[in-house]
């Protein structure tokens, strides 16, 4: 059985892989292909009566038809006399039956397309959400977005390809069922020329293969890079460097479109020598059946009409199957996305946050990136509503030790507990949602200035009372009477006709807004002017003794009236008694 599961996946992995996304709704697609050529198969059939009754019209019969007049046979049987407007009449019934088959292919396989970009999108997404913080410092932000956006347009297409091959395939199947039954030997000689031309086609499939590998890495490395252009713009420009790096996001570009020409030009050679190779094929066939084997025209012909289409498919599933290839790839980088996503998820607890009672403890706490060490055997506990601050200079650990009490990150060694609970084993959203963060660098949505307050809460009484409290409180209120859509204004990307104090502001805000338990500030007055620092420092401090709050500072005046201050110092916390 192992064995068996092996081999399927070995020759079906293709196959296998959007089963995983569609399960048995794809064996319906493949029931409807088959119905197709099977439909157009019969339509195909009665051609050949048709034939005998042009240069026979006065005497129709099944004579001469070889083994293609089972359907005169069983129109015979419904007691219907066969005449040249009887077959024309069935010819439309069945080509009318295909095309309400293909109709429905058509639009089922369209609904599957809809249904497979949604599960891989959502999948992703959900994949994302649970990865640990620590993961995603380390990741690649190229391959992120490139697979989120590129790839998936380009799982698009490999949908598209895969299944217009996949239907090419069975009709090829019924056609030569159909050629083989009519007139074996005729079949059996087109046969052997046909799969000679495979072996042309399984030597271009295999090189389009592999440069899609290359064309998808080259994506992500090209989204990377793109990424840092626009988040170092500014830089790049205010010191002319950005010829540098504008060269080397150039030969990136340069490389994929090399990569998608060579691509190009491998279907271009199948596109190319599709009918002369088919014609060739036929025309040999023909001549040694006809004068060495001494063959019947009639069932010839018809053969041949399958065959042709036969071939016809063959020609249309090789290149469906190619441009398949070249996204063959992107298959591959999202299988190793995905795996590296559940690699890294965080784990699932069942318990939930109810809230602090007591106290925060943290207990022996290590923290490395690589080799560096930033925090050594941290040491604190923090009592419910207690207003602390952490002092010291630029990568002190001070950062990272508000990321590890909030969850973000976890310690090497050590443990932090809430109450008498493990973090580690508390389901960390209902934890996390319960914090507010305040950074330097504040986040700004491109949205309404209201939805940026309330995350998008419901608009009611309450909620429009809360969120008047909370923009009186940041020292708001003088900005949005300057907006022309008041609290309805879109901020732009990250609030780009911003200053920096307002945005600030905006998302000292938002923290109020939220009902939370604890409120980290990782110097988020920096950006603000004295005087609206005062303000807000103010309100800061209407919130001591309601919630517990985490200052992070570079200096004694931002925190004078907390509870306590600890020196950060090479990693090693001590409580400042001064």
């Amino acid at each position: 059985m192992i064995c068996m599961k092996k081999l399927v996946i070995k020759h079906f992995e293709n196959f296998v892989w959007f089963y995983n996304y569609l399960s048995n709704k794809l064996f319906l697609s493949v029931a409807l292909s088959i119905l197709v050529g099977l439909l157009d198969g019969m339509s195909l059939t009665l051609f050949l009566p048709l034939l005998q009754m042009v240069s026979d019209p006065l005497s129709p019969s099944s004579e001469g038809l070889g083994k293609s007049d089972f359907l005169v046979e069983w129109i015979n049987a419904f007691g219907v006399e066969i005449n040249f407007g009887v077959i024309l009449i069935s010819m439309i019934i069945f080509f009318t039956l295909k095309g309400i088959a293909k109709f429905i292919f058509e639009v089922y396989r369209v609904n599957l397309q809809h249904f497979l970009l949604r599960q891989i999108r959502l999948q992703l997404l959900e994949g994302i959400n649970k990865i640990s913080y620590n993961y995603y410092l380390e990741s690649d932000i190229g391959q992120i977005q490139n697979t989120l956006t590129g790839e998936i347009d380009r799982i698009k297409q490999a949908f598209e390809f895969y299944f217009k091959a996949l239907e090419q395939f069975f009709l090829l199947i019924v056609y030569i069922a159909f050629a083989f039954f009519i007139d074996y030997k005729f079949a059996f000689l087109v046969s052997i020329g046909g799969l000679l031309t495979n072996f042309m086609y399984q030597f271009i499939y295999f090189k389009t293969k592999n440069i899609s590998l290359k064309f998808t890495s080259s994506n992500n490395l090209l989204q990377s890079q793109i990424i840092q252009y626009i988040s170092n713009f500014k830089y790049l420009h205010a010191t002319g460097t950005f010829k540098v790096y504008y060269s080397i996001i150039k030969k990136t570009i340069e490389d994929i479109e090399f990569t998608r020409k060579k691509i190009g030009f491998l279907n271009s050679i199948l596109i190319s020598l599709r009918e002369p190779i088919v014609i060739t094929i036929v025309a040999v066939v023909m001549f040694l059946q006809i004068n060495m084997f001494g063959g019947n025209l009639a069932p010839i012909i018809l053969s041949l009409l399958f065959f042709y289409r036969a071939l016809s498919s063959l020609t249309a599933l090789q290149n469906n199957w190619n441009k398949f290839a070249g996204l063959y790839g992107t298959l591959t980088n999202l299988n190793t996305f995905k795996a590296e996503l559940n690699k890294n998820k965080l784990p699932k607890h069942q318990v939930k946050y109810i809230g602090i009672k007591k106290s925060i403890t943290l207990t022996n706490i290590n923290f490395s990136y690589g080799e560096r060490q930033i925090l050594k055997d941290v040491n604190l506990t923090i009592q419910k509503n207690e207003s602390i601050a952490f002092l010291g200079n630029t990568g002190s650990g001070k950062t990272t030790l508000v990321n590890i009490i909030s969850g973000l990150l976890s310690p090497n060694s050590g443990s932090i507990s809430i109450d008498n609970q493990k973090l580690s084993k508390i389901d960390k959203n209902s934890f996390q949602k319960r914090i507010g963060y305040i950074t330097q660098e504040p986040v700004i949505f491109n949205d309404t200035l209201y939805n940026n307050i309330t995350l998008w809460d419901k608009r009611n009484e309450a909620n429009t009372k809360l969120f008047n409290k909370v923009i009186n409180q940041a020292i708001l209120s003088e900005l949005i009477s300057q907006m022309s859509q008041k609290e309805d204004t879109v901020l732009g990307n990250n609030g780009v006709n911003l200053s920096g104090g307002q945005r600030q502001r905006i998302s000292i805000a938002r923290e109020l807004y939220k009902k939370i338990d604890v409120l980290i500030m990782d110097e988020s007055t920096s950006s603000l002017d004295s005087d609206t620092e005062i303000l807000i420092k103010s309100s800061i401090d209407s919130l001591k003794n309601n919630v517990t709050l985490i200052i992070i500072a570079h200096r004694l005046s931002t925190i004078e009236s907390v509870d306590k201050i600890y020196n950060l110092n090479n990693g090693i916390l001590t409580l400042n008694n001064n």
